[in-house]
């Protein structure tokens, strides 16, 4: 299979229309599977398998077919502290999890995958909101579970 852009359009903080690309692979003609983080959709996860609209030979996001049970979350960094970041990204790796910034920002897109007790990376988040916020774009029915 190949990776395609996919435009999703979402309402950002201001509640104005924004969009956002993220990578898709095909399963059907019209269905992909989501094959990076969102950073700014809601209430998408990696390897969500989504219903695309084609039009001009642009994808857009149209419907969520079936979740992954993976779940993103979007975490921002107070300080420039490079060892500080890499340490809290090196610790999210070792629970499994991927994630994805922007170059020369502190922001993150951090995949949890559905095998992975949230309660676990949650309370490590919160041991360290001196360094960092985050929120919980899309939480799975799994990972709600986990949190009991």
């Amino acid at each position: 299979m190949y990776n395609q852009k996919i435009v999703i359009d979402y309402l950002d903080k201001n509640n104005e229309l924004s969009k956002e690309l993220i990578w898709g692979e095909m399963y059907k003609t019209d269905q992909y599977f989501v094959k990076s983080i969102p950073f700014f959709a809601p209430n998408l996860a990696f390897d969500d398998l989504i219903q695309v609209e084609i039009e001009n030979e642009t994808l857009y996001f149209d419907d969520l077919i079936k979740p992954s049970n993976n779940s993103t979350l979007r975490i921002v960094f107070f300080n420039n502290d490079t060892t500080c970041i890499e340490k809290i990204l090196t610790t999210l790796e070792s629970y499994l999890c991927d994630w994805e910034g922007f170059e020369g920002r502190h922001f993150y897109a951090i995949n949890i995958p559905e095998k992975i007790n949230y309660a676990l990376i949650k309370k490590y988040l919160d041991d360290n909101s001196s360094f960092l916020d985050y929120e919980e774009s899309c939480l799975s029915e799994k990972h709600l579970v986990d949190l009991g």
